[in-house]
């Protein structure tokens, strides 16, 4: 299924970084100084307390926009650790199919990213949901800025009234959150996405008996798709030209493997016809020699019927040769005209 996708899109195989959505990550936003990369990743792992249950960890990172503190000469990064056979298998699946894995990024910090480039989430203090199937992502913002997320799993089947409800009452625990952390400011907003258009409106029916001041919006990423979709297109019109001509070689090949085929069946099915050949004439030619001259006249190839012409000086001789055209291996009608 994953190799039909690559193939079917044109997808390049190289330089693929692969998002996993997992239990087995732990993640955390870290403050930090100005470090050497490797000191900075001796510094995640000692910040990371969960490690000590995750043999051979391996660890990944990415600055937080808007998280930098120039007095204090700080900045915040998304930490986040694996276990390195969770990645390692993930890596050597995707080399099966001839996929080169350059990097492994985790659900929660992707989402984060793809929520610092909408527009719809500049600047706002709101909770953002990402509903994908069972898993559901959660963000909580605050002026712009990331500040708490969280990963819960579905039980209710996706695209039903009940996932839809069920996404909701998760926000209730987002807000719970705010009010332990003394926010200053009110959660005006709640977005969403991965819902259909029914289903978010039950989400927005449910979220207002859980806060009826809180306005619940889909959210909208088609502006983040089509810069992407436009940045590809400039690095990928060769590319294109190169597949599409693939694509016109290759049902080229396919018509002529077609017709190739139809004809093998053709032939057989003429090949599976009773034949009348030179052996044929023959046979018939020698049981009529001495008597009668036999002429083959018609030849029905559906039923076997094979029609001839004998002649005689006289009746007796006709008569004669009857016997003879018997015992050969052909099963003969014959009629006197």
């Amino acid at each position: 299924m994953i190799r039909n996708l690559w193939e079917t899109n044109h997808i390049p195989g190289k330089n693929v970084y692969l998002v996993i959505d997992s239990s087995q990550f732990t993640t955390k936003v870290v403050d930090v100084s100005a470090l050497k990369p490797r000191q900075l990743m001796e510094y995640i792992s000692r910040e990371l307390t969960d490690v000590e249950r995750i043999s051979n960890p391996v660890y990944g990172y990415f600055p937080l926009s808007g998280g930098e503190r120039k007095k204090e000469k700080l900045k915040q990064v998304f930490a986040s650790v694996a276990p390195r056979e969770l990645v390692h298998g993930y890596v050597e699946c995707f080399a099966g199919l001839d996929l080169a894995i350059s990097g492994v990024e985790n659900a929660v910090g992707v989402t984060m990213r793809l929520a610092e480039k909408l527009l719809q989430l500049s600047d706002a203090t709101c909770i953002v949901q990402f509903a994908d199937d069972m898993p559901l992502i959660n963000l909580l913002l605050v002026n712009g800025e990331y500040k708490y997320s969280s990963r819960n799993r579905m039980f209710s089947e996706s695209g039903t009234p009940e996932f839809a409800a069920e996404t909701a009452r998760t926000v209730s625990a987002l807000l719970q959150f705010a009010k332990a952390q003394d926010l200053a400011q009110k959660i005006p907003q709640v977005y969403i996405a991965g819902l259909s258009e029914d289903e978010l409106q039950i989400y927005q029916d449910s979220i207002y008996q859980i806060d009826a001041e809180m306005e619940a919006v889909a959210l909208q990423l088609e502006p983040v798709v089509k810069l992407g979709k436009a940045a590809s297109q400039e690095l990928t019109q060769d590319v294109v030209a190169a597949c599409e001509e693939y694509d016109r070689l290759n049902e080229e090949l396919q018509a002529a493997s077609s017709l190739g085929n139809s004809m093998a069946s053709l032939k057989s099915s003429v090949l599976a016809y009773p034949r009348v050949d030179s052996a044929t004439e023959e046979v018939v030619a020698s049981c009529a020699s001495g008597l009668v001259t036999a002429e083959i006249s018609s030849y029905d190839a559906e039923n076997g019927l094979l029609s001839f012409d004998a002649k005689a000086g006289n009746v007796d001789d006709c008569a004669a040769n009857e016997p003879r055209m018997r015992i050969t291996d052909f099963t003969l009608d014959i009629k006197r005209v």
